[in-house]
């Protein structure tokens, strides 16, 4: 009898611990969901529109934190995946970065539209401008076989100076976006350094859309409101270049005897 009264007291330690245990993780889980929920509104990015967060355990399904999650949102980027599938099962392990063509020790090349020559996300992998810096011949760029207009039918004026509405073009460089960052100390973009220059305020109030941080002018300037950028945050934006241009505007170390 001693004994299974002592079975009992062990088995109720054990159900009293794992019981202590459940509680302690769903405060845990609690605490983690107000925790984000307090970043998101309080975060001067993700207040300025609504802002769903959800984060799930997919191992016991368990749900850890769920702002705005019942709310309808348009899919967006959402419906990027089903361009990536189709991207993975027809394309293959690589892409072609350019056509060139050797006479007279002159290599001639032109774009195919590789969208990751020079991209910073592609850092580790650049054949076709290890193969341009390695050339010691002369290099002449080829344009003239685009015809293509820098943006599609469907494209949203609005959308002009996002990053996923890069213009196109044969020979994309740095993804044709320009990441912006907000410091105390001042603005600095990479990876091409500009200077940017301010216009009188009464002219920004006309050219600057009010609900728009950007606006990318017919004549390819990009206005911004300075106090658009949140410091500590990282904009990323399309650049305004021909489509056909390369040489004319690329960094003088990248390649230094481009024609």
């Amino acid at each position: 009898m001693a004994k299974v009264f002592s079975l009992l007291i062990v088995w109720l330690a054990v159900l009293f611990l794992f019981s202590s245990s459940c509680a302690t993780t769903k405060r845990q889980y609690q605490r983690l969901g107000k925790s984000i929920a307090q970043d998101m509104r309080r975060s001067p990015v993700f207040n300025r529109s609504l802002t769903g967060f959800v984060l799930l355990d997919p191992e016991t399904g368990t749900l850890l934190a769920n702002e705005n999650g019942d709310h309808y949102f348009t899919p967006a980027s959402n419906t990027k995946i089903f361009t990536l599938a189709t991207c993975l099962a027809l394309l293959g392990d690589s892409l072609p970065g350019m056509e060139c063509r050797i006479r007279d020790s002159v290599l001639t090349f032109r774009g195919v539209g590789d969208p990751t020559f020079l991209h910073p996300e592609f850092q580790a992998w650049q054949p076709v401008y290890n193969m341009l810096r390695a050339w010691d011949g002369p290099l002449f760029y080829d344009p003239y076989h685009y015809e293509e207009a820098p943006f599609g039918p469907g494209w949203a004026w609005d959308d002009m100076p996002a990053n996923y509405s890069a213009p196109r073009s044969p020979f994309p460089y740095y993804g044709n976006t320009l990441r912006i960052n907000a410091t105390p100390e001042g603005t600095t973009t990479a990876p091409l350094p500009i200077k940017p220059f301010r216009i009188p305020e009464r002219q920004a109030a006309q050219i600057i859309p009010g609900d728009n941080p950007f606006f990318l002018s017919e004549d390819g300037v990009l206005y911004t409101r300075m106090d658009s950028f949140v410091s500590g945050f990282e904009e990323e934006v399309a650049f305004p270049r021909s489509p056909n241009a390369l040489s004319w505007d690329l960094p003088f170390d990248v390649l230094p005897r481009a024609a």
